[in-house]
């Protein structure tokens, strides 16, 4: 429901019958509550205190393996800390937990359970370029928990809300609505439209449709959803909840979109200026949780840095752009998928704002070549990249290279189409169900000697994925 404040205070009462002089016994049951407390006070962004839990699970769950002792429902354990860590940005961190909890999890477990792993799994390994692991995962829970839960059922939502995330990652954005659809249906059935896990669904929608439809400019739709969930965050966490921080960052980037195609140009300004508001508000909650340096952080100064060059405050926004990239490249490496989008982001702003065509060509061919190797010739970014060389070759009259990449634009549009096709295979069809699941899970092993006829084989598959 996300009534976090009420569930933490129900399980910080448990706690409090268990803390003091442990013995191993009592101390996994902390283990257990304390990481249930760690993980709702995260959900809540209330990180110190889930920090200083997550100081004392581990170093039970250290002195428990020591002693040879066995944890309960450590898969799960392990899952709460790789979420804590990824919200924190610390993203090598929750991998590794991600993957120990991965290595634990079992089909004795209780579905949710698993869906839970899994999701945090998917999420890391998407983080770490993972891709085929990423889905592989993500699809696995998808189907397990349509086997064992239904289709109607909110173990069965969040899997979709994983598998969504996972599409979105990796360019397949109608496949990812059509995840988030599903999702929203079934919370808003079960829990109704004024709830936190509801308004999820919207902000994710409204970001997945503002993807889909960014070339044709249909927004309305993504609107609508962003104001629905900043509603419902609003009136069931307060106005300075962090989480309402990226429910606006998703309405800015619509309603700058929205402001460019207007040719009512008080209009326009009006709505530029609500869209500077929205940042500006998202940010100061975004540094106060995480300070400067973070990833967070630098992805609203790349949407700052976007929005000033759509005021035409050029200088603003070359150093808004640059901010990002210095933090994204800090953290996530040169290679990263959202370092190629501030670096795009810049060269557009060289090559059409600014024509500094020198500065622009060498970002247009770094961010090029980070599309290529996440996502390969089909990737839906590269239209971007491709479309703004071509601009800047006819403004410095080359007219060898603006033909070079008319031909190569051709070439990615055709490929482009080949992996729309392939997407809508994927998102139009039913759930699969588990047989199918481990029928595509064989298509993937090649050489495999045995069948995989068994629920497990799914999981010894995924671990054993690059």
């Amino acid at each position: 429901m996300g009534w976090y404040r009420a569930a933490s205070e129900i399980v910080r009462v448990v706690l409090s019958l268990i803390d003091g002089d442990l013995s191993n016994r009592r101390k996994d049951m902390f283990v257990e509550t304390g990481s249930r407390l760690m993980h709702s006070l995260s959900c809540d962004c209330q990180f110190p205190e889930a920090q200083e839990l997550e100081s004392k699970c581990i170093q039970y769950i250290s002195e428990l393996t020591s002693a040879n002792h066995q944890i309960p429902n450590l898969a799960v354990v392990y899952a709460r800390l790789a979420a804590l860590n990824d919200i924190l940005c610390n993203y090598s961190v929750a991998r590794r937990w991600a993957l120990k909890a991965l290595e634990c999890v079992s089909l004795q477990l209780p579905v949710k359970s698993i869906v839970f792993v899994f999701g945090q799994a998917s999420k890391s390994c998407v983080v770490s370029k993972k891709f085929r692991k990423a889905e592989s995962i993500a699809r696995g829970a998808v189907n397990i928990s349509s086997l064992y839960c239904g289709t109607n059922d909110p173990v069965y939502s969040d899997a979709l809300m994983h598998l969504g995330y996972c599409n979105l990652s990796i360019d397949l954005t109608s496949a990812a609505v059509t995840c988030f659809e599903r999702a929203h249906t079934i919370r808003q059935e079960i829990f109704g439209e004024n709830c936190v896990q509801s308004a999820f669904c919207h902000e994710d929608l409204a970001y997945s449709l503002y993807v889909k439809n960014y070339l044709e400019g249909f927004f309305r739709g993504a609107l609508e959803h962003a104001e629905m969930s900043i509603c419902t965050f609003l009136s069931s966490l307060g106005s300075d909840h962090l989480i309402t921080a990226s429910a606006r960052r998703v309405k800015a980037l619509i309603q700058e979109e929205i402001a460019i195609d207007s040719k009512d140009m008080a209009k326009r300004q009006k709505l530029l200026n609500e869209a500077l508001q929205l940042h500006l508000g998202s940010l100061s909650l975004t540094m106060k949780a995480f300070g400067e340096d973070s990833v967070p952080t630098a992805k609203h100064y790349g949407n700052l840095g976007r929005l000033y060059q759509s005021l035409k405050e050029f200088q603003k926004a070359e150093g808004y752009h640059k901010d990002a990239i210095r933090i994204k490249e800090k953290h996530l490496g040169p290679d990263d998928y959202e370092v190629g989008l501030s670096v795009g982001h810049l060269a557009a702003l060289y090559c059409y704002d600014m024509e500094e065509f020198l500065l622009a060509e060498p970002l247009y061919f770094r961010s090029i070549h980070i599309g290529l190797k996440l996502f390969g010739e089909g990737f839906s970014g590269l239209e971007f990249d491709y479309r703004g060389l071509i601009h800047l070759y006819k403004k410095t009259g080359d007219f060898a290279n603006q033909m070079k990449f008319m031909s190569k634009f051709d070439e990615y549009r055709f490929k482009r189409d080949q992996v729309s096709e392939k997407g809508a295979t994927k998102e139009d069809r039913e759930p699969l169900t588990l047989l199918d699941t481990l029928e595509v899970l064989q298509s993937e092993t090649q050489g495999a000697e045995q069948t995989m006829d068994t629920s497990e084989s799914i999981l010894n598959y995924i671990l054993s994925q690059d």
